[in-house]
């Protein structure tokens, strides 16, 4: 059970990175915007 927790929190973790990267870009292509 242990094992099945832990992958389920490194996706999750996984998701979360992606989703702050994808954030970052589009903030980043939103500041050039403004400029």
């Amino acid at each position: 059970m242990a094992g099945v927790h832990q992958l389920s929190t490194i996706q999750s973790n996984s998701v979360l990175t992606v989703i702050e990267a994808s954030r970052r870009t589009t903030m980043k292509q939103g500041s050039q915007h403004l400029l």
